[in-house]
Parts: structure tokens; C-alpha cells; sequence
């Protein structure tokens, strides 16, 4: 079971990362990945105050997928906002040497910046997708 959600929280990350937009709409998107995380802990509290009011003792398999739900929520949301940060500085450190080091456009680390940019965002939003799965790793199939 836990092998499940853990399959499917990694699919629903994976399928967000590769759907984050480019331009105007991925501030849209960064405002939706912030609410998200207050929401998620708002919904939490809610539904553990729903617990306690109908008198519900939820078991332990039951606080272990539910925790485990919550804290896969928010790392999905807190991997895509760090991607997005992260492509934002890409973007500020492309139009920073466009802009102010022009005359340097040829030279090593600004010309590689340039003809390599989608690699270098295509790389770092593989290395925080390997780091989200090792937390969810974590999350669900570690050893208790």
C-alpha cells in the first residue's frame, strides 16, 4: 500500500514539474503552489478537529498514511516552488548579461549560460525531482 502512494505522490510530481509554464503564467502558478501549502495545513487541522469532535481514535496505519499524505502534499508543492525560484534566477542571470555584460557574451560561462539554458533548466529540475523522490522515499517507505 504504501508502495502505491508513493508511486503516485512521485507520478503527480513528476507530472507537475513537467507542466510548470514559462512567462507571466508561472507566476499564476507560484501564487497556486503558495496557497497550496496553507491550505494543506489548514485541511489537516480540520480534519483532525473533525476526529476529535465525532470522538474518532484514528489507529496508527491510519495516522501513518494520513501524516504521510500531508507531508507528501507539501513536499510536492515546496519542490516545484524552488524550481520555480530556480528558474527565475536563470532568468535573471540571463537577462543580467544580455543586458549589462554584452561585451563578454563570447566568453566561457556567459556563452555556455546562453546556447545551454534549457539543459541547465531541464538539469535542475531533474536534480530537485531525484531529491523529491528520496523525501518521499522517506516519507513512505522507510523502516519503523
Amino acid at each position: 500500500m504504501k508502495i502505491i502512494f508513493y508511486l503516485a505522490f512521485a507520478a503527480i510530481n513528476l507530472l507537475l514539474i513537467l507542466r510548470i509554464p514559462d512567462g507571466t503564467a508561472k507566476m499564476k502558478y507560484l501564487k497556486f503552489l503558495g496557497w497550496g501549502i496553507p491550505i494543506t495545513f489548514v485541511t489537516a487541522i480540520l480534519v483532525m478537529l473533525a476526529m476529535k469532535i465525532i470522538g474518532m481514535r484514528p489507529d496508527d496505519p491510519f495516522k501513518n498514511i494520513f501524516f504521510g499524505i500531508i507531508l507528501s502534499i507539501l513536499t510536492i508543492l515546496l519542490t516545484n516552488i524552488i524550481i520555480i525560484a530556480a528558474d527565475h534566477i536563470i532568468d535573471m542571470q540571463l537577462k543580467f548579461h544580455t543586458t549589462h555584460n554584452a561585451v563578454n557574451s563570447d566568453r566561457f560561462p556567459v556563452r555556455f549560460l546562453v546556447k545551454n539554458e534549457q539543459v541547465i533548466r531541464n538539469g535542475v529540475r531533474v536534480i530537485f525531482f531525484l531529491g523529491s523522490l528520496l523525501m518521499l522515499y522517506g516519507i513512505w517507505l522507510r523502516k519503523r
